[in-house]
């Protein structure tokens, strides 16, 4: 007999549950809906007649079991409040910026300069150092290249005379 047991895709989204397959939060937030629906639905039908209190207290309740079961992007309902108060209340201005296109063009044109330059100053650095012997010159690897190329030829030839030989 094997055991199952249920992994969540995500860890993090994981919430225990504790009665009717509610969480705490959830549950707690029905208890309130329940205690806020029948005194508000047995007091506003005596005024409003049964109809119109039912509209009126789902109208009431339906914010708290939002609280309680909605989690847009995964977060509760304590941090959008906070983030929602501090976007309204925060005197961050934005400051935007506006790039002319002669300013781009004067952008791209340094960008271009400075590649320039970098460029030269190597091909200078690697003419020294080929001028200097540390870097061999174009027709020296040409035959280096050969060199080694004539070096393999004879060491196939060799390991083929050794094959036969035995």
């Amino acid at each position: 007999m094997a055991v199952e047991v249920r992994v969540p895709k995500e860890i993090t989204e994981y919430r225990e549950k504790i009665i009717f397959g509610l969480s705490i939060r959830q549950l707690l937030c029905t208890l309130v809906a329940i205690i806020i629906a029948i005194p508000s639905y047995i007091f506003l039908s005596k005024y409003l007649g049964s109809e119109i209190t039912g509209y009126v207290v789902m109208i009431l309740v339906i914010p708290v079991l939002a609280i309680g079961f909605i989690r847009p992007k995964g977060l509760n309902f304590e941090k959008i409040a906070v983030k929602a108060i501090d976007h309204t209340t925060s005197n961050n201005k934005k400051k935007y910026l506006t790039i002319t296109q002669v300013e781009l063009l004067e952008e791209i044109k340094n960008d271009i300069e400075e590649k320039q330059k970098f460029f030269r100053k190597r091909d200078k650095n690697k003419e020294e150092r080929e001028f200097k012997g540390f870097e061999p010159k174009e027709e020296r690897r040409k035959e280096n290249i050969k060199n080694i190329k004539k070096q393999i030829k004879r060491a196939k030839q060799d390991i083929r005379r050794n094959k036969k030989s035995r």
